[in-house]
């Protein structure tokens, strides 16, 4: 792993896909820079949305098998 700051502009913006670029800008921002944005809440908004989503699927998955 390499921080996005030191990779290709091609590769930071491809990192974006990842939920693990959004928990890292937002800890920077909130943490490192102090500072409370848009793109905080954006960060957290995306993070709650993967994490929603995989729970979504893991009762939907949970369900298929009980049913068998």
């Amino acid at each position: 792993m390499a921080p996005r700051f030191l990779m290709p502009e091609v590769f930071r913006t491809l990192g974006w896909i990842t939920p693990h670029a959004w928990a890292v800008e937002t800890y920077q921002a909130l943490i490192w820079r102090g500072e409370f944005s848009a793109g905080v809440l954006a960060g957290w908004a995306a993070l709650g949305g993967v994490g929603l989503a995989g729970l979504a699927l893991a009762v939907m998955m949970e369900q298929r098998r009980a049913a068998r």
